[in-house]
């Protein structure tokens, strides 16, 4: 790209080493920042980003490299990275997402420059967690980055998302999901405020941890059963995984994330995909905290999306496992295909309308709900004014379902109305 540009360059090279042992670290990523004052010292990365953030308004990442890019079997942790002529500093981040001290090089056209990198040492929490018998249980661990005045920080706090980091808010660094409550979390030195939790119904123990360099601290709590739920069961019937197009998380986490949350009935719901999620509970030993559903969203281009379940899985029919064959299908052989399906019969199989009201992917929405009068909306015609009014499907609509989702999807400006 540079050279397309015209842009004259240089070549920084050299090897990232581990912290700790002092041998080569393997697929450390080496990012290459804006120097924002050649003249001034930055001790951090942070100094540096604030500074480019201050005088030109953006973060000044201008490049990323990987060490040990190639088919060469045997990681070296050498990297190679090209940058425009001028002033940068190289950070490396470690497979623990610890960010090292920043090192200024001057790129110079033509040049190539030897720079060695080494990964900051990581802090290390150790933890165990136990309900009031003293048994330990699966838990999740909430790390919130805290600034100079003890609070969280605001937004990304020191997630990076200029390195690939997705969003949490309110100063959220890291989540440990815990299968068995004992552990270790190796992370970025810094002030850290540790809140472990076990779902609603468990009370939460907090912690402030001051991390340093190589240090390390004791985490260790004793959650309490707070609101008695005798009677009931926590259950969530709308969860994606790898099967979904749409989703990439894999199917253990997305069992332990339910389990340290509390939800005792996992239901599949891939979108047309039925996915099964009992052998993987098995594997984590978390049967005797939850068990697990089989679902489906049969999830149409322009019908709007449902949920099915419990029903049947079918090994052998892959990759859909025996998912609802929607093309060219109205409402009602969609509903009457997917309660075929059902594991119980077809009397026993529960349709739930997904997220009815979200625009093109909501049931209602589609055909013109109107959701004080619960009538299509016509025009002066007397015609449907839906989103699809042209489409031969929406001549005849079907109310053969059972239930549908109140509080989904992230139109917060439909909660307050019918």
């Amino acid at each position: 790209i540079y050279a397309a540009r015209g842009v004259a360059t240089g070549v920084v090279r050299g090897i990232v080493f581990d912290g700790v042992l002092g041998r080569a670290e393997p697929g450390a990523d080496v990012y290459a920042v804006r120097d924002p004052d050649p003249k001034k010292t930055f001790a951090t990365y942070d100094e540096i980003i604030r500074a480019n953030v201050d005088s030109i308004g953006a973060l000044g990442v201008e490049n990323e490299a990987l060490a040990d890019v190639g088919t060469d079997p045997k990681k070296t942790g050498h990297y190679r990275i090209e940058l425009p002529v001028g002033s940068y500093f190289l950070v490396t981040r470690s497979r623990d997402k610890v960010v090292s001290k920043p090192q200024r090089v001057a790129v110079s056209a033509g040049s190539e420059d030897v720079l060695h990198l080494t990964t900051e040492t990581p802090a290390t929490i150790t933890y165990r967690i136990t309900d009031s018998s003293g048994q330990r249980i699966p838990a999740k661990i909430t790390l919130q980055a805290l600034g100079a005045d003890g609070k969280p920080l605001y937004s990304d706090g020191k997630r990076r998302v200029e390195m690939g980091d997705g969003r949490f808010d309110d100063g959220v660094f890291s989540i440990e999901y815990s299968a068995n409550g004992e552990g270790t979390i190796r992370v970025q030195p810094g002030d850290y405020l540790a809140t472990v939790s076990r779902g609603v119904e468990f009370s939460i123990v907090q912690k402030r941890l001051s991390l340093r360099s190589g240090g390390s601290a004791t985490l260790d709590a004793a959650l309490v059963r707070e609101v008695d739920t005798s009677g009931y069961i926590g259950a969530d019937f709308h969860l994606h995984a790898e099967p979904s197009m749409d989703s990439g998380i894999d199917l253990g986490l997305r069992i332990l994330t339910n389990v340290v949350e509390g939800v005792e009935l996992i239901s599949s719901s891939d979108h047309d995909v039925i996915t099964d999620y009992r052998p993987k509970l098995l594997e984590l030993g978390l049967d005797r905290f939850a068990t697990t559903q089989v679902g489906l969203e049969v999830s149409t281009l322009e019908l709007g999306h449902t949920l099915a379940f419990p029903l049947k899985f079918d090994q052998t029919t892959i990759p859909t496992h025996g998912a609802v064959d929607w093309v060219c299908q109205g409402y009602d052989p969609i509903f009457r295909t997917a309660r075929a399906l059902g594991e119980f019969g077809t009397d026993s199989t529960v349709l739930t309308l997904a997220h009815p009201r979200d625009g093109f992917l909501g049931y209602f929405d589609q055909f013109k709900l109107d959701p004080w009068t619960l009538k299509r909306t016509t025009n002066a015609a007397g015609k449907t004014t839906g989103l699809e009014k042209d489409n031969p499907l929406f001549k005849t609509l079907s109310c053969d379902y059972d239930s549908m989702e109140l509080f989904n999807g992230k139109r917060w400006e439909l909660i307050h109305t019918p």
